[in-house]
């Protein structure tokens, strides 16, 4: 099994998780439910690599609403990947520089 450090997330209005993130990694941004999937079926782990140089695992937990994603670092009922930053965007997500609009091509007629 192969273990993925998250670095960052992705979460609703509400702080809910929606994504696990790691700018520098191929497989980011992975949606929860492709998250879960992983950790499920055994294919890949996730943790959260801290400054301190402790890591904690992602886990799959059930609530009232259904299936989701969270650490427990401390003693506190907290989910701990509430606290890293949001997923930066990818570079086909951001806005590039708008490239003036093409002259239309004109063909001679004859």
């Amino acid at each position: 099994m192969e273990r993925r450090a998250v670095t960052h997330t992705c979460k609703d209005e509400d702080g809910d998780i929606l994504c696990l993130c790691n700018p520098s990694a191929s497989w980011s941004p992975r949606q929860k439910k492709d998250a879960i999937r992983d950790i499920d079926s055994g294919a890949h782990g996730y943790f959260v690599p801290w400054t301190d140089g402790q890591e904690t695992e992602v886990r799959v937990v059930e609530g009232a609403t259904g299936r989701y994603l969270r650490t427990d670092r401390d003693s506190t009922r907290r989910n701990n990947l509430d606290d890293l930053p949001d997923c930066p965007p990818r570079p086909s997500d951001r806005p590039g520089p708008s490239s003036p609009p093409r002259p239309p091509q004109h063909r001679p007629v004859g």
